[in-house]
């Protein structure tokens, strides 16, 4: 039951609009770049994210940001993570507050160093551990 209510919730949100896919310039306008700390001009060039409480639904074209290194979204609605797979330096991630679900994601095996609390977020845990080997940094 509370499932159905849920996927309803969902789809009358996005009807009426209320969530949000990020695009390039909403990502832009709340990123970091490595190299001065202001923000990155683009997506390639982003080493901090900070989309918080933004009402996403997903992720968009996050994935391209190759350098990310600190990915903070906490408080939307994204139900998977699997595009942040691209982000091979990601050494920071916190997801807490969505609506992950414990489905088959991208494997991470290239993020050499970002680790998940497993006994905190037990099925975002199973999703990072089944094809990574790597410790350091997860917030779900």
């Amino acid at each position: 039951m509370e499932k159905e209510r849920n996927q309803e919730f969902m789809r009358h949100a996005e009807e009426k609009g209320y969530l949000q896919t990020p695009s390039k310039q909403s990502i832009l306008d709340n990123s970091r770049s490595k190299s001065d700390r202001r923000k990155a001009s683009k997506l390639n060039h982003v080493a901090l994210l900070n989309m918080s409480a933004m009402k996403l639904m997903d992720l968009g074209e996050v994935g391209a940001c190759s350098r990310l290194k600190v990915c903070i979204m906490p408080g939307n609605y994204l139900t998977r993570f699997d595009v942040l797979a691209n982000c091979h330096e990601l050494v920071k991630l916190d997801l807490h507050s969505n609506q992950v679900r414990a489905k088959k994601h991208a494997k991470f095996s290239k993020i050499q160093y970002l680790s998940s609390t497993f006994k905190l977020y037990p099925k975002v845990g199973q999703i990072l551990k089944e094809g990574a080997t790597w410790h350091r940094g997860l917030a779900l």
